[in-house]
């Protein structure tokens, strides 16, 4: 029913047993995913033979390159990525499966700390997503509206990129109250190397907004 896409490169690579084992507590039928992009060498450990796929690639495009691939080899039409280092909650998935229904995109709240206060997305409209990305990267979408995207933009906020084609797109969006997963925050991470160009990166995230004909700015 949901394909889990968990794509990691290197020595996030260490950190994927957690993200697995996450995926097989969840209250749906899942086939997961796991997409090594860019890495010098397959993955070692035994962590990997949980998953029902592993892919590996010596070309680095990316995430937005490696959650391509994966998606092109999903068997379900429900989509959901997850970040090797992250972690989903015990039994999440059916609460976004059920709420998909008549909409394209699901998202529900996650954590920063286990235990700690959940974060809470906002509402996917234009204003929001002038200012930020609304929603976070571990959102259930139907691998059919990736057509209407282009598959994600190979860019460094490719998450923010995609919510942003799939809204102008046309697609739905629904935020629910369940917290779905936990977000590990580690020093040197990808993030941290680019903090300073924050301002920079989101807006090339969002750049599609700009060129729409319709935005009024």
């Amino acid at each position: 029913m949901v394909s889990i896409i968990i794509t990691c490169y290197e020595n996030d690579r260490k950190f994927i047993s957690n993200a697995i084992d996450s995926c097989l507590s969840q209250d749906v039928p899942i086939e997961i995913i796991v997409v090594d992009g860019g890495s010098r060498t397959i993955i070692s450990n035994n962590s990997v033979l949980k998953a029902d796929k592993y892919i590996y690639t010596r070309q680095n495009d990316m995430q937005a390159g490696a959650m391509n691939l994966g998606i092109k080899n999903a068997k379900y039409d429900l989509i959901l990525g997850l970040d090797s280092d992250d972690w989903l909650y015990d039994n999440v998935l059916g609460d976004m499966v059920r709420a998909i229904d008549g909409v394209d995109v699901v998202c529900g709240c996650m954590t920063k700390e286990a235990g700690g206060k959940a974060l809470v997305p906002m509402e996917v409209n234009r204003e929001n997503l002038l200012i930020c990305n609304p929603i976070f990267w571990s959102s259930l979408f139907r691998k059919s509206v990736c057509g209407r995207a282009g598959g994600m933009d190979k860019v460094v906020y490719q998450d923010y990129r995609f919510w942003v084609k799939l809204f102008l797109g046309g697609c739905r969006f629904k935020n629910i109250d369940t917290v779905i997963y936990n977000h590990e925050k580690r020093p040197n991470s990808r993030t941290d190397k680019e903090f300073n160009r924050v301002e920079e990166l989101n807006k090339e995230a969002k750049q599609p907004l700009y060129e729409d004909n319709n935005l009024g700015i």
